[in-house]
């Protein structure tokens, strides 16, 4: 969890809101307290998404950078072979 959140904070800048809406990403990751939805955070083909401060902002990704936070998913890659 410590490397999702310094992942997290090493990518803080750069996050819009697109004025055509959310974007979806076939891996997306909830945050709860307790019972209390925190947030998300979604990766895409070229872009992290996330949800919990009232909008739904995203920002571009790196295919390396998508690698490292699929990594830490623990999950494979489903946009691996597209990128290909």
């Amino acid at each position: 969890m410590i490397a999702l959140v310094t992942f997290a904070e090493a990518h803080a800048s750069g996050w819009e809101v697109p004025w055509y809406g959310p974007r979806g990403a076939l891996v997306r990751a909830n945050f709860y307290a307790g019972d209390r939805f925190l947030g998300d955070l979604g990766v895409g083909s070229t872009f992290l998404s996330a949800q919990g401060c009232g909008d739904f902002p995203s920002r571009p990704l790196s295919a390396a950078d998508r690698a490292v936070v699929m990594q830490m998913f623990g999950v494979p890659d489903p946009y691996a072979k597209a990128a290909q």
